[in-house]
């Protein structure tokens, strides 16, 4: 509501001339003023405990330079060679193994035979040469019968146990001088390729329950693809 300025009449709002006395209005009071409202000011989206929240690309911040990768590439190498040293081992290793479990295979085959008088499976270790000695033996003495030839040699022993002291493989120039050895003793020429040497004590106890304990020395040869036992 507004008053007219001269004779103070109650009068509309915008009104430019009172109906009272009919002054002309120039400025009208106004009791209400419209209120213009307040724009908000724009607040930064908080992330959570409070921290403002970065603009994102894909991602990757974006107020800082890319990080670059670290190359796998050392990594691979590494493992790489690492592989190929073990495939190496892998090989070379058993290889290695296997001539000294092959030539101690030989003795405890011939032990345990003999514990079970099995003539053939003894000889079988020995040279072609060696086996063809005891045959004759065996012929000539005990009419083709190995049976009797095993029980006339070895019937007294009941348990053979061997305990080996030292074993080592032979040098080129140690294999060079049994090969000349093998090439003295036998017709058939026995070329070695390798020999281990076994020190062994051998405790045997006899029917009676006697016992005896015994050092002997044997030498496990390989020729061709076969290991073979030698004095």
């Amino acid at each position: 509501m507004s008053y007219c300025s001269n004779c103070g009449q109650e009068m509309p709002m915008g009104a430019r001339f009172c109906s009272g006395c009919g002054a002309a209005q120039s400025q009208p009071q106004q009791i209400q003023q419209s209120m213009q409202p307040q724009q908000p000011q724009p607040q930064p989206v908080q992330q959570q405990y409070g921290q403002p929240m970065q603009p994102q690309f894909y991602g990757m911040p974006m107020n800082g330079f890319m990080q670059p990768k670290k190359s796998k590439k050392p990594l691979i190498i590494i493992l790489s060679i690492l592989g190929v040293l073990c495939i190496a081992a892998a090989i070379v290793l058993p290889l290695n193994l296997n001539g000294k479990a092959s030539s101690k295979r030989v003795l405890k085959k011939f032990f345990s035979a003999i514990e079970q008088r099995d003539y053939y499976r003894m000889v079988s270790v020995l040279l072609p040469e060696e086996r063809e000695w005891y045959d004759e033996k065996v012929n000539a003495y005990y009419g083709g019968n190995a049976a009797d030839f095993m029980e006339n040699r070895y019937g007294d022993m009941r348990d053979i146990e061997w305990t080996i002291r030292d074993v080592r493989e032979l040098s080129d120039d140690e294999l060079d001088e049994l090969n000349e050895d093998i090439a003295g003793y036998y017709d058939e020429n026995y070329i070695a390729t390798r020999a281990f040497y076994y020190d062994l004590e051998l405790n045997v106890t006899y029917e009676g329950g006697e016992t005896d304990t015994d050092n002997d020395d044997f030498y496990v040869i390989k020729v061709g693809s076969k290991w073979y036992l030698g004095d």
